[in-house]
């Protein structure tokens, strides 16, 4: 599959949105959304969140498949509407206990720039150039994976991504 047809796809990007009248704050705002949920109750929601909580959907993805990197990048290059990210799943697999191991990392800064960046067309071929050499891995289950000091280690970590709300003024 393309990369133009992947970004469409993840995106749904109208044609609104390349104008210079197109307002995306305009365009959130007329969501509809629920009222009657509450921040601290949308806190208790994303701090109690399990794995079977989490889907990842995208097109490009296999069933019991991960793509975890794209040509020479041990990662996988996104390009975005405005700007480019690199996009590391094996680091996101870690998170969730998939596996066991320590991605690799380095140079990831510079799959992220703007656009408006010196160079970028340059970067941009090269990112789309690699989207022609994907590397799938299969998905194992956790248990054989990890070691028992990986799991104690597991329970006893803080999840630190979500702030608890102030009690300065409680």
């Amino acid at each position: 599959m393309p990369v133009s047809t992947i970004l469409a796809e993840t995106f749904r990007v109208s044609y609104r949105v390349f104008s210079k009248n197109y307002l995306p704050l305009k365009e959130i705002i007329a969501i509809p959304r629920r009222d009657d949920i509450s921040k601290k109750k949308w806190m208790t929601i994303l701090q109690n969140l399990q794995e079977e909580d989490v889907e990842c959907k995208a097109p490009w993805l296999f069933p019991n498949e991960i793509l975890y990197r794209c040509s020479d990048f041990n990662w996988v290059p996104l390009l975005g509407i405005w700007r480019a990210v690199g996009y590391t799943p094996l680091l996101v697999l870690r998170q969730y206990r998939s596996r066991q191991f320590i991605p690799a990392t380095q140079g990831l800064a510079k799959c992220e720039f703007s656009y408006k960046s010196d160079g970028c067309k340059k970067k941009i071929r090269e990112m789309s150039n690699a989207w022609n050499q994907t590397r799938q891995m299969k998905r194992l289950d956790v248990s054989p994976m990890t070691t028992p000091e990986y799991n104690e280690w597991w329970v006893r970590r803080i999840n630190d991504n979500i702030p608890e709300p102030c009690r300065e003024n409680s």
